[in-house]
């Protein structure tokens, strides 16, 4: 799941939008995470809700956690920026939730930012 969201993380980051390739390409990586739920399972990770028990690692493993949750906010950041429409998608699926939840840990150096963007209509 990690490497997953990494990858998408990198491929977003040499992405140029105003490209039109890049743009049909991009529009195609969202429609998937969603019809695929990886959203869903992005955001259920940030509950902590999924089942995979990546938060109950203990005190010394707990860099695991945090390392999947700081990619899942930037990929979150990535896909939601300038986008309106993939926002409110983002919502649907329980990003806003999951980034409330984590961002009252006190966890995660993007969780501010990503919520603000998320609450942006």
């Amino acid at each position: 799941m990690c490497a997953a969201v990494r990858v998408l993380n990198r491929a977003l980051k040499g992405s140029k939008p105003d490209d039109p390739a890049d743009a049909e390409r991009i529009l195609e990586w969202k429609e998937e995470l969603v019809a695929e739920r990886v959203i869903r399972v992005c955001s259920e990770i940030l509950e902590r809700v999924d089942g995979r028990g990546f938060h109950n690692e203990s005190e010394e493993d707990h860099w695991l956690y945090s390392i999947i949750c700081d990619e899942i906010l930037e990929l979150f950041q990535r896909l939601g920026e300038g986008d309106a429409l993939f926002r409110t998608k983002l919502r649907r699926n329980g990003a806003l939730k999951g980034v409330k939840d984590y961002h009252a840990t006190g966890r995660g150096h993007l969780t501010e930012d990503v919520l603000e963007m998320l609450q942006q209509r």
